[in-house]
């Protein structure tokens, strides 16, 4: 604190580069509340991130003003500790001047947050949760039974399987289950890490009710086999 504002010292990386050099104050509770500041440039090629919603550290919405290089305004998330980009509907050009005050607003209200800058409203975005099973089902030229789903949440999830006039005459009671799942949204293979994210094999039992378990952040093909 100088004077009375809060300024910012250290311009080299930041400690956590998902959330930048941050501080973070009242009740990770709130709902419905706007944080309001009167911000200026001091130095750096940038300009500022405000961090709402904040569950902790590594969950949470921030305002980027100036990033890319001081040419965009945008949302970002943090969810899981993986930054995103930027949030699509959110995004306009903005250019942030040194020697100038602004005054910012971030309402929050849900999972509806707007942003002001100057009063204006630049940015109104409403949080889509991807927290359910999404699945479909077919079969191939063979008539085997293919099922895809996929788990956007970060917890595992019982997929409850309802195969009407499923005939075990006709198809296999043992069907082979291949799996892709990361610990993160974001996991990526690459040069250095080529097997980060590896797909499993397994097999389980099917029957007209089975019931089994979907990872988080995971893709999953069930194919069952039909008999011939």
């Amino acid at each position: 604190m100088e004077d009375g504002r809060l300024v910012q010292h250290h311009t080299g990386a930041p400690a956590d580069e998902n959330t930048g050099d941050a501080i973070y104050f009242g009740d990770a509770g709130w709902t419905d509340y706007t944080l309001s500041v009167d911000a200026e440039i001091l130095s750096g090629a940038e300009g500022f991130l405000i961090p709402v919603c904040v569950a902790d550290p590594e969950n949470t919405v921030f305002w980027n003003l100036g990033g890319w290089g001081n040419t965009v305004s945008c949302l970002q998330t943090v969810t899981g500790g993986a930054k995103s980009g930027q949030v699509n509907g959110t995004v306009s050009n903005l250019r942030l001047n040194r020697g100038r005050t602004y005054h910012l607003e971030v309402q929050v209200s849900g999972d509806t947050v707007i942003c002001r800058m100057d009063g204006r409203a630049v940015i109104r975005w409403t949080k889509r949760e991807a927290g359910g099973l999404f699945a479909n089902a077919g079969t191939t030229d063979q008539g085997d039974l293919i099922l895809r789903v996929v788990n956007a949440a970060d917890e595992p999830k019982d997929l409850d399987l309802a195969l009407s006039g499923f005939d075990p005459a006709v198809w296999d009671t043992e069907a082979a289950v291949l799996t892709l799942a990361g610990d993160k949204p974001t996991i990526a293979n690459s040069f250095l890490a080529p097997e980060a994210v590896v797909p499993e094999a397994a097999v389980m039992t099917i029957g007209a009710d089975c019931i089994c378990e979907i990872p988080a952040w995971s893709l999953t093909v069930i194919r069952i086999p039909a008999r011939h």
